[in-house]
């Protein structure tokens, strides 16, 4: 089949190889679209040289397997994150024992006279003199019913320590109640601790008491322990700087 012509005698090869040229015009547009009816082939003119590269049809974007991969994989950290999250927060949460807190002591009621002298005598930096008290106010009748007591008093200053030494032998096995009087108002409270290896470098824990102490008004509190397991250090917990005595009565 030969190559179809315009009416000039020029192919239609011809004609599309003349719009490359830079000086190409519509017309030549038109004649190479005419030549091309006439073979049967219709075909679109290709696109002119200076034709901006804005107005031609974009390439379709190339598939990016590797970052819908990287996505992928994201997405699948993120959503084990958050149900990790979730399993974590179902979990039961083991509970503490609570520890109870040392019950309060109980207070003794004083005239101002008793007071004062206790507030005396604690400022002057010596024994509170909770013994002498004892004996002329009776403030522990119990005491009075027994048949045994020995009684040894401490005083300090300041959170510390003291040796209860000097009990006889009758005194391993009985009753011990201890009496505190501080110099100011605040928070007070004793630890009493048997001889043997425990958790507290000073020995087993016996008992103890807490709460709030009145100025120059003592407190008492009695516990029982048995053969054996007699208090020998008490541990006094005060402010710093507040000074302090202590007496423990060891009866039957």
């Amino acid at each position: 089949m030969s190559e179809a012509a315009d009416g000039n005698g020029v192919t239609a090869e011809e004609l599309r190889r003349r719009l490359y040229d830079a000086d190409a015009t519509e017309q030549d547009h038109a004649r190479y679209r005419a030549a091309l009816e006439a073979e049967g082939q219709p075909q679109p003119a290709p696109a002119s040289a200076d034709e901006p590269a804005d107005a031609r049809e974009p390439d379709p974007a190339p598939d990016r397997p590797h970052r819908r991969r990287t996505l992928t994989i994201l997405a699948a950290v993120v959503g084990a994150v958050a149900i990790l999250g979730a399993l974590v927060a179902l979990q039961p949460r083991g509970q503490a024992s609570p520890v109870d807190p040392p019950p309060s002591p109980s207070t003794i009621a004083v005239d101002d006279a008793a007071r004062t002298e206790f507030l005396q005598n604690l400022g002057s930096g010596g024994s509170a003199g909770i013994a002498a008290f004892l004996v002329t106010h009776r403030a522990a009748p119990q005491l009075g019913r027994v048949s045994r007591l020995f009684l040894v008093e401490r005083h300090g200053r300041g959170p510390g320590s003291v040796t209860l030494e000097g009990v006889p032998k009758a005194a391993d096995q009985g009753r011990a109640t201890v009496f505190l009087v501080t110099q100011f108002a605040g928070p007070a409270g004793w630890s009493a601790y048997r001889a043997g290896l425990g958790s507290e470098s000073q020995g087993v824990l016996d008992a103890s008491r807490a709460g709030a102490q009145e100025g120059g008004v003592p407190t008492m509190a009695t516990f029982r322990y048995p053969n054996g397991d007699r208090p020998v250090k008490l541990t006094v917990d005060v402010p710093d700087g507040v000074r302090w005595g202590i007496a423990v009565a060891f009866s039957d």
